[in-house]
C-alpha cells in the first residue's frame, strides 16, 4: 500500500474542461489529467473503441513477429492454447474419476475397467502436460531471441537514419528498446492464454454445476472473483490512457539521493571512488539514506496507485460473495439429502479458486497491456521516423554536374553563411550558441577558428559540416542554398575529425578502416593512414597489431568463482580477453588517423578540425597538424584551436569569435593591427610561453 497518501484537484491552466488528480504514492507524486465530460462515470462504450483503437497496433506487431519466426510462432501457439485448458481439463478428468469412486463408496460395487481407464488417461495428459510445458518454454526462448534481434535491428536502422537534431529529441523523449517489443508481445499472448484458461475454467464450472447445484450455484461459484474484477481499478486501467493522461515522477529527496548514490558508486567512476577513498562516505551516505527513506515503497506508481483504489467496502464485498456457494451447498444438502455430489463439490471449490487465480491474472495481464501498447506506440513512432529526421535534404547530387559552373570544384567546398542563428534542440541556455553569423569562406581556403570556450566554435563547425540545419538564417555551398543537395552527398564529401570522436569497440584496423568504409579491408593503406596520424607506434606496441580489440565486448556470469581463485573456471574466466586501456593521446592518434583514412577519397571537399589534440604532447600536434596541412591538396580545411602560433599564421582566413558572435576576421597580421580581440587571445597566449 502506498504511504502518505495525499489527493488534490486543480484545474489545468490551459483548459477549463481538464482536472488534475494528484496522488502521492509511495515515493511517486502521480498525476492524472481528465476530460471533465468524460471522466464523471464508466462508459463502457468508450472503454470498448479506447481497447479496439489499440488492435492495429497489437496486429501490426504480430504480423512482425509472424514475419520473423513463423514456424517458432505457430508452435508456441500450439503449446500457449494447450496451456489455456490444461487446467480444466485436468480437474474435469479428476472429478470422473472421483465420482466413479464415490459411486462405488456408495453402492459398494466398482467399475474397475473404467476407473483403469480413467487413471491411465489422467497420467497420460499428466506426462503430456509436463512435457508441453518444458517444449514451450524452449519454444519461448527461441522465439524470444529472434524477435528482439529482429527489433534491435529495426530500431538501429531508425536511429541510424537520424540526424544529430532528432537523435538529441529521440533520447529525452523515446528511449525505446528491442526488449519493450518481446514485452509487448509477451503480454498479450499472456493475456490470450489468461482468458482461454478463464474461459475453460467457466465452462467447467457450469458443466459441473448442472449436475451438482444448478445454473445459480455456478452464478455464486464465480461471483466473487467476478465482483473482484470488475470493481476492481485496475481491470480498465489500461484502456483509461485513451481518455486520461498521466505523469509521474519522484519527489522523494531521499530515494532521489539513494538513486545518485547507486549511480555514482558505479563503474565509471571506480577510478575516482578508489583513488579518492570515498567508499566508507558512499556506504555510510547510503545507510543514512536508507534510514531517512523508511519504509517508503519503490514499486511502479501505477501498481501503488491501483492498490490504493482498494476500499474495505469493497473487500467486504467479495469476502461475503466468496462464502455464498459454500452456504449454498449447506442449504441444499439439508433441503435434499443424497442429491449432492461430494468428488463435484470438491472439483468446483478447486475450480472456483483457480478461476479466482485466473480473474486476478486477467486483470493483472489487462493492465500490464496499456504499458505494453505506449510502449509499442514510441518503437513504431521512432522507426516511422523520415530518413535524416529534421534535416533539410534536396535531390541535387553533390559535387552537382553543372559544366558551365564558375566554381572550381576541384579547389574544395566554399561556404557561405548569412545571419545564422542556432540553438541546440532543448537547449536551456538563454543566449542562443550563434548569433547573425555572416561569412564567406572561399574553395581551397585554409580557415582557423580561434574564441574561448564556449564562444560558439565547435556549433560553427556542425553547421558548415551539416549535422544540423541553422535556427535562422542561411548556409550556401558552392553559392546554392546547402537544402538543395542531398544531405548523403555532403557528408561523403567532408572529412569530420572532432574533439568528440570516439574509438569504436571494434579492432583497430576497422576503427581506421571505417574512415573509407570501401576500403575497410585494405591494411597497406590503413597502415598509411595510422602512419600519417600518429597511430603507428601505438599499433606496433600492441600484441595483435591491427586486430587488436581494445574493449572485446565479452559479458560474463557466474556465480561462487570469485572466493575460488584455483577452480579451473576462475582460471577460464580471467583468461578472456580484457579491455585495453591506452592513453587519451593514443586515442586521438587512431582518431586522426581514421580521418586520414577518408582522405584517401577522391570524393572529399571539405576538411573540418575541431580541436582534436587536446591530449597530444607539442610534438605530436605539430606533426599531426603538418600533415592535415600537407594532406589537403587544396580541399577547403578549416581547423578550430585553441593553440595560436604557427597555424594561425599560415591561415589564409582567421575567425575570431566570441559569445556565440563573429567578432573579427582577416589574416593574422590583419587582426594583430587591429588590436581588437584577436590580438588580446594571442598575446595572452604569448606571454605564457615567454
Amino acid at each position: 500500500m502506498p504511504s502518505n497518501q495525499t489527493e488534490k484537484s486543480a484545474a489545468a491552466g490551459t483548459s477549463s474542461n481538464i482536472t488534475i488528480t494528484e496522488h502521492q504514492v509511495g515515493a511517486w507524486k502521480f498525476k492524472l489529467a481528465d476530460h471533465s465530460e468524460s471522466s464523471s462515470s464508466f462508459n463502457p462504450v468508450d472503454k470498448w473503441n479506447d481497447f479496439v483503437s489499440s488492435i492495429p497496433l497489437l496486429r501490426k506487431l504480430l504480423r512482425d513477429v509472424t514475419s520473423v519466426a513463423p514456424g517458432l510462432f505457430s508452435l508456441y501457439l500450439v503449446c500457449m492454447v494447450w496451456q489455456g485448458v490444461e487446467g480444466s481439463l485436468m480437474m474435469h478428468l479428476s472429478n470422473q474419476l472421483l465420482k466413479m469412486i464415490e459411486v462405488g463408496i456408495v453402492t459398494g460395487e466398482y467399475d474397475t475397467w473404467r476407473i483403469t481407464i480413467a487413471i491411465i488417461i489422467r497420467l497420460l495428459c499428466t506426462v503430456l502436460v509436463t512435457y508441453l510445458q518444458s517444449y514451450g518454454s524452449r519454444i519461448l526462448d527461441l522465439l524470444d531471441g529472434a524477435v528482439t534481434r529482429h527489433f534491435e535491428l529495426m530500431i538501429l536502422k531508425a536511429e541510424l537514419r537520424m540526424d544529430l537534431s532528432s537523435t538529441r529529441q529521440s533520447e529525452s523523449t523515446q528511449g525505446v528498446t528491442a526488449a519493450q517489443a518481446w514485452k509487448a508481445l509477451e503480454g498479450i499472448l499472456d493475456f490470450i492464454r489468461v482468458l482461454i484458461s478463464t474461459s475453460s475454467e467457466l465452462f467447467l464450472i457450469f458443466y459441473i454445476s448442472s449436475s451438482s447445484g444448478g445454473f445459480l450455484f455456478a452464478l455464486l461459484c464465480i461471483s466473487r472473483p467476478l465482483a473482484s474484477t470488475v470493481l476492481s481499478k485496475s481491470f480498465f486501467f489500461y484502456v483509461d490512457i485513451g481518455k486520461k493522461v498521466t505523469f509521474a515522477f519522484v519527489n522523494n529527496p531521499y530515494y532521489r539521493r539513494l538513486a545518485a548514490l547507486k549511480k555514482f558508486s558505479g563503474s565509471e567512476n571506480k577510478q575516482d571512488i578508489i583513488s579518492g577513498n570515498m567508499g566508507g562516505w558512499i556506504i555510510s551516505e547510503m545507510q543514512k539514506t536508507h534510514s531517512r527513506l523508511g519504509t517508503v515503497s519503490n514499486k511502479h506508481p501505477a501498481s501503488l496507485y491501483e492498490e490504493n483504489s482498494t476500499k474495505s467496502v469493497t473487500n467486504a464485498i467479495e469476502a461475503i460473495l466468496g462464502d455464498l456457494p459454500l452456504i449454498y451447498c449447506a442449504i441444499n444438502a439439508l433441503r435434499h439429502p443424497g442429491t449432492t455430489s461430494i468428488a463435484s463439490l470438491a472439483i468446483l471449490q478447486q475450480s472456483t479458486l483457480s478461476l479466482r487465480s485466473s480473474f486476478g491474472m486477467f486483470s493483472y495481464v489487462a493492465n500490464g497491456i496499456r504499458t505494453n501498447v505506449a510502449s509499442l506506440r514510441g518503437l513504431y513512432a521512432l522507426t516511422e521516423v523520415p530518413p535524416m529526421g529534421t534535416m533539410s535534404g534536396g535531390k541535387i547530387p553533390y559535387p552537382p554536374a553543372r559544366p558551365e559552373s564558375k566554381t572550381d570544384l576541384a579547389k574544395g567546398m566554399s561556404l557561405e553563411l548569412r545571419n545564422v542563428s542556432f540553438s541546440y534542440p532543448g537547449e536551456q541556455k538563454s543566449i542562443p550558441a550563434l548569433t547573425n553569423v555572416s561569412i564567406r569562406i572561399p574553395a581551397g581556403c585554409l580557415v582557423v577558428i580561434v574564441g574561448a570556450n564556449g564562444s560558439g566554435k565547435s556549433t560553427l563547425i556542425r553547421i558548415l559540416s551539416r549535422l544540423y540545419d541553422p535556427t535562422s538564417g542561411e548556409l550556401l555551398i558552392d553559392g546554392l542554398p546547402a537544402p538543395e543537395y542531398r544531405v548523403e552527398d555532403l557528408h561523403e564529401a567532408s572529412v569530420l575529425l572532432s574533439q568528440e570522436s570516439k574509438l569504436y569497440p571494434l579492432s583497430l584496423a576497422e576503427n581506421i578502416g571505417l574512415g573509407y568504409p570501401e576500403h575497410v579491408e585494405d591494411e597497406e593503406m590503413i597502415l598509411d593512414a595510422a602512419k600519417k596520424g600518429g597511430a603507428l607506434k601505438v599499433i606496433e606496441n600492441l600484441k595483435d597489431g591491427l586486430q587488436t580489440t581494445l574493449d572485446p565486448c565479452i559479458d560474463t556470469f557466474h556465480y561462487n568463482l570469485i572466493d575460488n581463485p584455483k577452480h579451473p573456471l576462475y582460471l577460464e574466466m580471467e583468461s578472456l580477453p580484457k579491455k585495453i586501456d591506452i592513453s587519451g593521446g593514443e586515442k586521438q592518434k587512431i582518431i586522426a588517423s581514421r580521418a586520414f583514412m577518408r582522405f584517401n577519397s577522391s570524393k572529399v571537399k571539405f576538411v573540418a578540425v575541431d580541436e582534436p589534440s587536446s591530449a597530444l604532447d607539442a610534438e605530436a600536434e605539430f606533426a599531426l597538424f603538418n600533415n592535415l596541412r600537407a594532406a589537403r591538396q587544396g580541399k577547403t580545411m578549416i581547423m578550430v584551436t585553441h593553440r595560436f602560433g604557427n597555424l594561425t599564421r599560415n591561415a589564409d582566413l582567421i575567425i575570431c569569435m566570441k559569445d556565440g558572435s563573429l567578432v573579427e576576421c582577416g589574416t593574422h597580421s590583419e587582426l594583430m593591427k587591429k588590436q581588437g580581440e584577436y590580438a588580446n587571445l594571442y598575446s595572452i597566449q604569448a606571454e605564457a610561453f615567454s
